[in-house]
């Protein structure tokens, strides 16, 4: 049965579907852009990694922000599969959810909808861009909230509370990083790395950071391809 929350809030913003094309295809626009996304978060935080005057105990804390993110992913999906499965709301025919124009749900992976590790993996990134600075890890978590958290739910991906769990999932995570014998022990073979290969270093940051951006789409197409390779040797 859906809780009230979720049922307000998904009411709230399915009333505006399909009143205007335009307005529609805008937000499934932001929806598909991984650049408007991931790739904005990914900016502030290299922007906050290269900032002149930044101490090094900060760079501590930004390591510690990117590898907690694919933590948070793995545990969101964890706890997807291991939590009874929730359909999405763009699949539940029980919510008469009207479909906003120009939206495609059929590319969808039909996962359990919560928690959301969209919300897991950028809250994860922005709380922890907080603790570099406060001004930062604001236009994170503001950017995380309206540009990929909000259309989400306005085009049936989530439901409200998806969003919710994922976000206090992701920020709890980061926020780990104040145990300090957990941030150096996690950081520490990576800023060795830093100081020893920095060429090496930020050639696989980049790569690392733009999988992040794109909350890992290549992996995933690369993997799928790779089991169904897998399978179809196997079945001959």
């Amino acid at each position: 049965m859906l809780n009230p929350l979720d049922r307000a809030v998904l009411d709230f913003f399915n009333q505006f579907a399909q009143r205007s094309r335009a307005f529609d295809a805008f937000v499934v626009l932001i929806e598909n852009d991984n650049l408007l996304k991931g790739g904005f978060v990914m900016a502030l935080y290299w922007w906050a990694w290269f900032r002149q005057g930044q101490r090094k105990e900060r760079r501590e804390y930004l390591l510690f922000a990117v590898l907690a993110a694919v933590f948070a992913i793995f545990v969101a999906r964890a706890l997807a599969g291991l939590l009874p499965f929730r359909q999405r709301p763009v699949f539940d025919a029980s919510l008469n959810f009207r479909l906003p124009y120009t939206f495609n749900s059929y590319g969808l992976i039909n996962w359990s909808s919560f928690p959301s590790d969209h919300a897991a993996v950028f809250f994860c990134l922005a709380a922890g861009l907080c603790f570099v600075s406060r001004r930062i890890g604001l236009i994170a978590m503001t950017q995380t909230l309206f540009v990929i958290a909000l259309p989400r739910v306005y085009l049936g991906i989530h439901f409200p509370t998806d969003i919710i769990g994922g976000a206090l999932l992701g920020i709890a995570i980061a926020s780990t990083v104040q145990l300090s014998w957990l941030r150096e022990s996690l950081t520490r073979y990576p800023k060795i790395w830093l100081e020893k290969y920095p060429a090496w270093f930020y050639g696989a940051m980049f790569a690392y950071t733009f999988e992040i951006a794109e909350l890992y789409t290549s992996v995933r197409v690369l993997g799928r391809a790779t089991f169904a390779a897998m399978h179809h040797f196997v079945r001959l």
